[in-house]
């Protein structure tokens, strides 16, 4: 617990959104989820690239995934006087707290609780969980193996390149090179296709799906 709990965090700091109505939003946990573009494995002072918030309904359970898109245009609260940017800056110049504000303030939300982690912080998670099984197009196999190489750089870590295309197990380090695909379409199982930072963060919840799966078949040890 002390390895993961943020002792600097302060929720205190923590803006209270008085303008909407809690008690619907009183049914659900939502805790926010920041990836953050770290290029030196810091944990603070950089852009949070990717922005989800976990939605748990406390009645039945259910979990939801909802991406805020990194380029949206909104309100930011850090601390100072609120100014208009692309949201990912918002953990870069308020940390975690201006982050959760922002989310807070600009989506009716009263978010208290985080995780943060950067690109070695996710190839570890998913490596402990055994990797992943997934279905990647040659397009998308060419675009994993291209930033492997940057990532490699990035977290002092190691990876084979992907071979093949089709069904395939990626490492942590694979996977992680996954989650960055934005130029290659993403072709969904009901017919749908995803471009840009849409096909993205698809992406990135397809991933997160499958380690939840994989936590829930783990035994405690291993999840903790």
């Amino acid at each position: 617990y002390q390895n993961i709990f943020d002792k600097e965090f302060q929720p205190q700091i923590i803006v209270q959104n008085t303008d909407i109505d809690t008690v619907k939003l009183d049914e659900y946990l939502n805790i926010a989820l920041f990836g953050l573009d770290s290029r030196d494995q810091e944990l603070d002072g950089t852009n949070s690239d990717t922005i989800m918030v976990v939605s748990i309904s406390r009645d039945s359970k259910d979990v939801k995934l909802v991406s805020i898109y990194r380029d949206s245009y909104q309100k930011i609260y850090n601390g100072r006087s609120p100014y208009y940017n692309k949201i990912n800056c918002a953990y870069a110049s308020g940390g975690p707290e201006g982050a959760i504000n922002t989310l807070n303030q600009n989506f009716d939300l009263d978010i208290q609780d985080y995780v943060a982690v950067n690109f070695n912080g996710i190839a570890t998670i998913i490596d402990l969980l055994g990797g992943i099984d997934i279905t990647i197009t040659e397009d998308e196999r060419g675009y994993i193996n291209g930033y492997l190489t940057e990532t490699r750089k990035i977290t002092g870590m190691d990876a084979e390149d992907v071979e093949t295309a089709g069904a395939v197990h990626l490492t942590g380090l694979q996977a992680t090179a996954y989650c960055r695909i934005r130029y290659s379409p993403l072709f969904m199982e009901d017919g749908t296709v995803y471009n840009n930072d849409f096909g993205r963060t698809a992406r990135q919840r397809i991933v997160l799906t499958k380690l939840i799966e994989k936590a829930k078949s783990a035994g405690i040890t291993q999840v903790m």
